[in-house]
C-alpha cells in the first residue's frame, strides 16, 4: 500500500505542476493530452501539505476524455482522496490513501483513446493552495471496447429515505465508495451510533442483488468499529479513531467526548464518520446499469457525502480492475450464438 500495484514503468511520462495558489474559479492543468493521443494514466497525485477543510470541500479533481464537454470526474479533492478532514490521520489503501511522497494518490487506471485532461478547479470564493501535482501516463494504443473511470460525488440530508451514492447506466463495472456521515453545524449531540445501522442495497441491472446488514458492516467495520465497548484485544484496535487497510477502513471517526478529552465515546454522539470500501477481489459487474443506496437508519438528521467510483464501458466491454496485487484490463465479452 502507498505504491502502484501495477509497479513501475520506464517507459511511463510524468507531468509535473509546481505547487502554487488557485484563485478562486480558476483551474489549473495537471496534463492536457490532444485529440490523437491514446494511452492510460497510471496514478494522480495532488499534494497539499497544510489543507484546510474549506480547500478539501472547494478545490475539485476534473478529468474528461476525448474532447468531451462533460466530465467524468468532478469531485472535491477530500471526498476524491478520502481525505476526511484537514486534521485526519493519514492512511495508505490498495487503490487509493493519502500518505505518500507525493501527497495524496489514486492508483486507479485510467485509459483514454483520443486525449485526456486533468485539472484541479477552485469552486470557492477564496484562493486554495497546492504544493505540487503529478500525472503519470503511459501512451499506447486502447483497445475500443476500454472502459473509462468516473467518480461521482452526492450529498444530500436523506431524512428519513435513502441516500443514493451511485446510478449509472450503462455496462460497467463498480470498484467502491468513500462515504462519510455528519452532523449538522450546531448539533452539539451529533449522530447517535444507531446510524450505523443503515443496509446498503446494490441494484444491478434492475435485479436486486444486494441487501446489507448494517453500514459499519459494508466497510468491515462491525460492533461499531469496536467504539461501543471497550472490547478485548481481537486482533482489531480497541477504540480506534481510525483503522484501515488494503480494502476497507475507518478514515475518521469524532466523537462529541473525542473533542474534550480524546478518548472515544460513540455514546456521547458521532460528528463524523468517514470509511471506505474497495470491491477489488469481489468485483461488481453490469451489463445495463447499477444503483447503490445506504438506508439512513432512524431517519436522523444528518449530511452523507459519498464518492462511488466506477468504469462505464461501450459493447463489448473491457472493465479496469486489480489482480493478485497487480493492475490490468480484464476483458469481458458476451457469448455470441453458434452458427
Amino acid at each position: 500500500m502507498g505504491q502502484n500495484p501495477a509497479g513501475t514503468s520506464v517507459t511511463s511520462t510524468t507531468a509535473v505542476a509546481a505547487g502554487q495558489s488557485i484563485a478562486a474559479g480558476a483551474a489549473v492543468s495537471l496534463v492536457d493530452l490532444a485529440s490523437g493521443n491514446s494511452g492510460t494514466i497510471r496514478r494522480l497525485n495532488v499534494k497539499m501539505d497544510t489543507p484546510t477543510n474549506a480547500g478539501l470541500e472547494n478545490l475539485r479533481v476534473r478529468i474528461r476524455y476525448d474532447g468531451e464537454t462533460e466530465h467524468s470526474v468532478d469531485v472535491p479533492v477530500g471526498a476524491f482522496f478520502g481525505a476526511a478532514s484537514a486534521d485526519a490521520p493519514a492512511y495508505q489503501s490498495l487503490p487509493m490513501g493519502t500518505d505518500s511522497d507525493d501527497g495524496f494518490y489514486c492508483y486507479f487506471p485510467m485509459p483514454y483513446r483520443d486525449g485526456v485532461t486533468v485539472e484541479l478547479y477552485n469552486a470557492g470564493t477564496e484562493a486554495v493552495s497546492i504544493d505540487g501535482g503529478t500525472v503519470e501516463y503511459e501512451a499506447g494504443q486502447v483497445a475500443d471496447d476500454a472502459g473509462y473511470f468516473h467518480a461521482e460525488y452526492n450529498e444530500a440530508n436523506p431524512g428519513s429515505g435513502n441516500h443514493e451514492i451511485l446510478a449509472a447506466d450503462g455496462q460497467g463495472h463498480y470498484v467502491g465508495n468513500i462515504l462519510t456521515l455528519k452532523a449538522l453545524d450546531g448539533d452539539t449531540d451529533g449522530l447517535y451510533r444507531s446510524i450505523l445501522e443503515g443496509d446498503e442495497t446494490v441494484i444491478v441491472d434492475g435485479a436486486n442483488v444486494l441487501q446489507g446488514t448494517g453500514l459499519e458492516d459494508a466497510y468491515s467495520g462491525g460492533f461499531y468499529y469496536n467504539h461501543v465497548l471497550d472490547q478485548d484485544n481481537d486482533g482489531d484496535p480497541v477504540n480506534p479513531i481510525t483503522d484501515g487497510d488494503a480494502f476497507s477502513g475507518l478514515l475518521l471517526m469524532d466523537t462529541v467526548s473525542d473533542l474534550g478529552d480524546g478518548q472515544p465515546d460513540i455514546t456521547s454522539g458521532i460528528l463524523q464518520v468517514s470509511q471506505y470500501r474497495w470491491l477489488v477481489q469481489d468485483m461488481a459487474p453490469f451489463e445495463d446499469g447499477i444503483v447503490i443506496d445506504i438506508e439512513n437508519y432512524g431517519g436522523q438528521d444528518a449530511t452523507y457525502a459519498s464518492t462511488a467510483f466506477y468504469y462505464v464501458v461501450p459493447e463489448p466491454a473491457t472493465l479496469a480492475v486489480m489482480i493478485g496485487g497487480g493492475v490490468g484490463l480484464l476483458r469481458r465479452r458476451k457469448l455470441r450464438p453458434a452458427g
